[in-house]
Order: C-alpha cells, then sequence, then structure tokens
C-alpha cells in the first residue's frame, strides 16, 4: 500500500513539473523533450548492453539485454536525430497520458464511494475534465504549436494536482477502512471468545477422580 502511494505521489509530481516547463517554455520544450528522451534511451540501452557484458554467461543465456540494449541505443539516436518528427506526436502521447489519468481518477471515485465516501458526484467531475482535457488535445482545433503546448502544460497540472488529491485523500479512506474492519474483527472475535466462555461448563477444581469414588461407596 506505501510503495503504491509513493509511487502514485511521484507520478503526480512529474505531472506537475512537466506541466509547468509546457506552460512556461512552450516554444522550445517540445525541442528540450525529444532531446532529453533520446538521451535517456541511450543511457537505458547502454545500462543494458553493460548489463549483458557483466552477467555471468549461464545467466546471459536466458536474457536479451544485449539486443533490447542495442535497440534502445538506436531508437534513442533515432528521436535526437529525428526530432521534428516526432516533435509531432508529443501532443498525441501526452493527451494518452491524460486521459487515462482521467480514467484512473474515474476508478479512484468508484473506489471511494466502495469505501463510503459521499463524494461520487465531484469524483467523476474532477475525472471527467481530465479525459475532455485530453480529448481537446488529441483532435485539437488548429491550435498554434505554442498554445496546444501551454493547453498540454495546464492540463498535466491539472491532472498532477488532481491525482495528488485523490491519492492522498484515497489512502486515508483505504487505512480508515482497513483499521474498521481489523477492529471489527477483533471485536466479533471477542465476542465470540466470550459468548463461548459464557456457555462453557463450569468445573469444581476440588473434585477430584478420588472423590468421585468416594462418593460412589457412600451411595
Amino acid at each position: 500500500m506505501k510503495s503504491f502511494k509513493w509511487s502514485s505521489l511521484a507520478v503526480a509530481a512529474a505531472y506537475l513539473i512537466a506541466g509547468f516547463f509546457l506552460l512556461l517554455y512552450p516554444e522550445t520544450s517540445a525541442n528540450i523533450i525529444c532531446t532529453i528522451i533520446g538521451w535517456a534511451l541511450i543511457i537505458l540501452g547502454g545500462l543494458d548492453v553493460i548489463t549483458y557484458f557483466m552477467m555471468e554467461v549461464q545467466e546471459a543465456l536466458y536474457r536479451n539485454d544485449f539486443t533490447a540494449g542495442v535497440v534502445l541505443i538506436l531508437l534513442g539516436a533515432l528521436v535526437i536525430a529525428k526530432k521534428d518528427l516526432f516533435q509531432a506526436i508529443i501532443p498525441m502521447v501526452i493527451a494518452i497520458v491524460i486521459i487515462a489519468s482521467g480514467f484512473s481518477k474515474l476508478q479512484d471515485g468508484i473506489d471511494a464511494k466502495r469505501l463510503g465516501s459521499s463524494r461520487g458526484l465531484s469524483y467523476v467531475i474532477l475525472a471527467a475534465v481530465s479525459i475532455v482535457f485530453g480529448l481537446v488535445i488529441m483532435f485539437n482545433p488548429s491550435f498554434t504549436n505554442k498554445v496546444l503546448f501551454q493547453l498540454m502544460g495546464v492540463a498535466l497540472i491539472y491532472s498532477g494536482a488532481t491525482d495528488l488529491y485523490f491519492t492522498l485523500y484515497l489512502s486515508g479512506k483505504i487505512r480508515k477502512f482497513m483499521k474498521g474492519n481489523v477492529n471489527g474483527a477483533a471485536a466479533a472475535d471477542e465476542a465470540e471468545t466470550l459468548k463461548k466462555d459464557a456457555g462453557a461448563p463450569t468445573v469444581d477444581a476440588e473434585f477430584t477422580p478420588s472423590d468421585k469414588e468416594h462418593s460412589s461407596e457412600e451411595q
């Protein structure tokens, strides 16, 4: 639960940082994004190749690190060399990310409702806004490049902020839900134990088998 929470918070923070970057530097962001992605792929590919040569032969037989590394290096080089080609698909990729974030929030809203929250409608509205943002970016009505990237920045900021809120709120609800279940289970066990104790026959600790024999002789 904690690892999921922190990974979700990290993703939300990444959305916020990327959103402010796109909003403040819309004209140069596409070029910088392609450069960062290209070098990241090259570095990851290089690490895969190095990992392959550092592995034992027996382990390397069942892995494709060398091939995967070479493919990543070539893909990174292609992204850097053909920035114009990849810049054109950046809005599509970001639109898909924002739409996915919207549906993720919709699922979180459903989960919160199932946990007893009364804010189901507000969650649906927040999720719908993210989805609309993504659809507008995906099918943009002839925005200029600057306006489009600024809109993507606003959408990512919104997605990051709402994801942050959903993660913190939902984790709190889950914690309360789990705590209530644990307490309820403990109370049920205690009640069951008391019930069994109350219904159990009482035994006189001073009554021994010899006493039983002596009582029989007297009769």
